[in-house]
C-alpha cells in the first residue's frame, strides 16, 4: 500500500487546470465534465474530493487529508464525506473508465487503469486544446457582447459583500468574517457558485445572479445577524432574517447561519432555477418570496397564465393548504391547482415540478399513478433538487425502506442543509437499523438548527417503525421534557410496556379512542406485539380509514374530506410484524391502496429481504 498524502494546500477550483479521470474530461472552473457526448456540471464539493483523489490517484487519501484538501480543514461530519464519495461513485457509473476503492479504517483512493498510464495521452491533450479554444471564443464573445447568465438548469452565481458590523470590537469583526465564511461554504454546497466582492458591483460591472449581505451587531446580551439575499437583475428580496445569539454562544452563530440560510433556500431555489429557464414578469417572482398568501398566488396563478412560476407555486400552496381551508373551498382550490399544473406542463414540458406536483394534488391511495410520475421526473430531469425526496417519501411509505434511504441520502447530497432532507435521511436511517449513523447525523444538524423539533419527530418515527422500544426510552431521557418539540407527548411508558410485554400496562396509557396523534400510532403497533390484536385493530379502522373511491370522483370526495391522513409507513416497517401476521390487515392495506401497489409488483422489504410468511397471503388476496 502506498504512503498517504501529505498535503496541506487546500483545493481552489479557479487555480486547477483541466484534468481527465476514466472517460470524462473535467473542467475545475466552469465544473463540467464532458464524457460520451453529454455534459454535466458537478457540485463544488463534489468536484474537490474528485480532484483531490485524482491527484494521487492509485495512492491512499485519508479522510482527514481529504477535509485539509477540501474543507480547509473545518469541523466535517463522516456523512457528509460519505455522501461525497456514494455521489462521485455514481458519477463514476455514468462517465466509466475509473472507480473509487474504500480503504477500510483509512481512506479512498481513485482507480484508474488507463489515465494513470497514459497522463498526457493525444485524448486528453486534444481535450485541453478543444477546451482552451472554447475558452478562448468564450471571453472573445464576452468582449463584443453584453454578458449573459450562466445557464442555471444546474448552478446559480451569487456574490457575498463584505460583512458589516456597526461597532469597532474586534470579536464582532471576527465573528461577521467567519459568518460569511459559513456562508460561503454551505451555499456553494447547494446549487450556488458564491464570490466574494470587496464592495457592491457599480453600474456596467459584471453582476452575479444574487448579492448577499451580512450585517452582524452587538447588544450588551446578545449578538445579532441579519442576511439578506437579493435578485440584481430586478433587485427582488429573496431572503431575508435575522438571527440572534446569547454572549455564550456567539461562536456557535456563524455555522448556524450559514446552515439555516442554506437550508431555507432549498425550498426557493427551485423556483428560482425555473425562473431562468422560463422568465416571468419580476412583479410574479417578487410575489413568491417573503411567504406569499394564498390568495396572492392564487390570483397571480389566474392573471398570468405563462408563468410556469405562477402556476408551479400556486399548485404546491394549494395541494399543501388544502388541510388548512374551510371545507367548502376545498373543490375549486383543488380543481385550480390541477389546471394549473396541466398548464405549467404544456409551458414547460420539461421540468419535474409538474410531475412532482401531481402527487401532492391526488389522494394517497394513487399510489401507482404517483410513482409512475415521480419515475418520470427523476428521468426528465436528473438531479431535479426534490424529485429524489419525494420518490423517498412514497417508497417509504410502501414499505421499501432500503431504497428510501438511497434517495433520502441522494437527495440530501444536493441540499445537505435542508431540514425536510435531513429528517428523511434521520428517519431511514433508524427504520433500517443505523442508529449510530441517525445519532450521528441528529448530533451534528442540532448544532445547526438547535430549535428544530422536526428532527426529534423524525428519530421517534424511525424508533416506532423499527420496533426499538428502549431507543424512545433513551432519546426521551436524554432530551428531557423542558426539550420535547411543542405537540410531542412522551411515549416512555408505551416503550415501557412493550419493554416489560405487559398488555395492562399498555392499556394504562393507550386510548382506543384515537385522535391521530403519534401515540396512537405507536399504541396499536404495541398492543399487536403484546398480543392484543383486537385493540390494535380496533385503533387501525380509526387511524387508516377507507381511501378507495369506486370512481375517480368518489375518490376525490374522499381525498378533500381528509387531505391529510396517517403515513402508512408505521404499518410496513419491522414493527408492525405482529400486525401483518392478523388477516384483518389485508383489509387495512386494501383500503389505504397498498395492496393493489404490491400486487402490481412493488413488493416491500418484509416480501423481499425479510420474506415473512404473510406475504404469499398478501399478494394472493384480492
Amino acid at each position: 500500500m502506498n504512503a498517504p498524502v501529505r498535503s496541506n494546500v487546500v483545493i481552489d477550483l479557479t487555480e486547477e487546470a483541466l484534468i481527465r479521470v476514466g472517460g470524462a474530461v473535467v473542467d475545475p472552473i466552469s465544473r463540467d465534465a464532458t464524457f460520451n457526448g453529454v455534459t454535466e456540471r458537478l457540485q463544488p464539493q463534489n468536484l474537490k474530493v474528485l480532484l483531490a483523489l485524482a491527484k494521487y490517484r492509485g495512492q491512499v487519501v485519508t479522510r482527514d487529508e481529504l477535509i485539509a484538501l477540501c474543507w480547509s480543514s473545518r469541523f466535517v461530519g463522516d456523512d457528509v464525506i460519505n455522501r461525497a464519495i456514494s455521489t462521485l461513485r455514481q458519477f463514476a457509473e455514468r462517465a466509466g473508465g475509473f472507480s473509487i476503492e474504500t480503504v477500510p479504517r483509512v481512506g479512498y483512493r481513485l482507480i484508474d487503469p488507463v489515465n494513470s498510464r497514459h497522463r498526457a495521452s493525444r485524448a486528453f491533450v486534444v481535450a485541453a486544446i478543444v477546451a482552451a479554444l472554447v475558452a478562448a471564443i468564450a471571453v472573445a464573445v464576452a468582449i463584443v457582447r453584453p454578458p449573459k447568465r450562466a445557464d442555471a438548469g444546474q448552478t446559480l452565481t451569487l456574490a457575498l459583500l463584505p460583512p458589516a458590523t456597526d461597532s469597532g470590537d474586534s470579536t464582532v469583526r471576527k465573528l461577521a468574517f467567519a459568518t460569511r465564511d459559513s456562508l460561503m461554504h454551505a451555499l456553494s454546497q447547494n446549487r450556488f457558485a458564491v464570490t466574494l466582492l470587496d464592495s457592491r458591483p457599480t453600474a456596467g460591472e459584471r453582476v452575479p445572479d444574487f448579492l448577499m449581505s451580512v450585517d452582524i451587531s452587538r447588544t450588551p446580551d446578545k449578538v445579532l445577524g441579519n442576511v439578506r439575499m437579493e435578485e440584481t437583475d430586478h433587485h427582488i428580496i429573496v431572503y431575508s432574517h435575522r438571527f440572534e445569539a446569547s454572549l455564550e454562544q456567539i461562536w456557535s452563530l456563524p455555522d448556524q447561519i450559514g446552515a439555516q440560510v442554506a437550508g431555507s433556500l432549498a425550498w426557493t431555489v427551485p423556483t428560482l432555477l425555473l425562473d431562468r429557464k422560463h422568465p416571468s414578469d419580476p412583479a410574479v417572482l417578487a410575489a413568491q418570496f417573503g411567504d406569499p398568501a394564498y390568495e396572492t398566488v392564487r390570483r397571480l396563478a389566474v392573471t398570468t397564465p405563462n408563468s410556469v412560476v405562477a402556476q408551479i407555486v400556486f399548485a404546491f400552496q394549494a395541494g399543501f393548504g388544502l388541510g388548512f381551508m374551510p371545507h367548502n373551498d376545498r373543490a375549486e382550490a383543488l380543481a385550480l391547482a390541477r389546471r394549473a399544473i396541466d398548464r405549467a406542463h404544456v409551458l414547460a414540458p420539461e421540468a419535474p415540478d409538474p410531475l412532482i406536483a401531481w402527487c401532492v394534488l391526488h389522494n394517497k391511495a394513487q399510489i401507482i399513478e404517483c410513482e409512475q410520475r415521480l419515475r418520470q421526473a427523476r428521468l426528465q430531469a436528473p438531479g431535479a433538487p426534490w424529485a429524489d425526496w419525494f420518490m423517498g417519501d412514497l417508497l417509504k411509505d410502501v414499505g421499501r425502506f432500503d431504497e428510501a434511504l438511497d434517495l433520502a441520502e441522494s437527495s440530501r447530497a444536493q441540499d445537505q442543509y435542508a431540514v425536510s432532507k435531513i429528517s428523511l435521511v434521520l428517519r431511514m436511517q433508524e427504520a433500517t437499523g443505523h442508529p449510530t449513523e441517525a445519532d450521528a447525523l441528529y448530533r451534528q444538524t442540532h448544532s445547526w438548527w438547535p430549535n428544530e423539533g422536526e428532527f426529534v419527530w423524525s428519530l421517534v418515527s424511525g424508533m416506532i417503525d423499527r420496533g426499538s422500544h428502549s431507543d424512545i426510552e433513551r432519546l426521551e431521557k436524554e432530551l428531557g421534557p423542558t426539550n420535547f418539540p411543542d405537540g410531542y407527548e412522551s411515549l416512555s411508558r408505551i416503550a415501557a410496556a412493550a419493554r416489560i410485554r405487559s398488555v395492562a400496562a399498555a392499556r394504562k396509557v393507550c386510548s382506543l379512542r384515537a385522535t391521530d396523534q403519534l401515540k396512537d400510532l405507536y399504541c396499536m403497533l404495541v398492543f399487536a406485539e403484546l398480543g392484543d390484536l383486537d385493540s390494535s385493530f380496533v385503533l387501525a379502522d380509526q387511524l387508516y380509514p377507507n381511501r378507495i373511491g369506486r370512481t375517480p370522483a368518489e375518490e376525490d370526495r374522499i381525498f378533500l374530506d381528509r387531505p391529510f391522513v396517517n403515513g402508512t409507513e408505521y404499518i410496513v416497517g419491522p414493527g408492525a410484524a405482529a400486525m401483518r401476521r392478523d388477516p384483518r390487515y389485508i383489509e387495512v392495506a386494501r383500503r389505504v391502496g397498498l395492496l393493489a401497489y404490491w400486487q402490481s409488483g412493488g413488493l416491500p422489504d418484509f416480501c423481499r429481504t425479510r420474506a415473512e410468511q404473510t406475504c404469499s397471503t398478501l399478494l394472493r388476496a384480492r
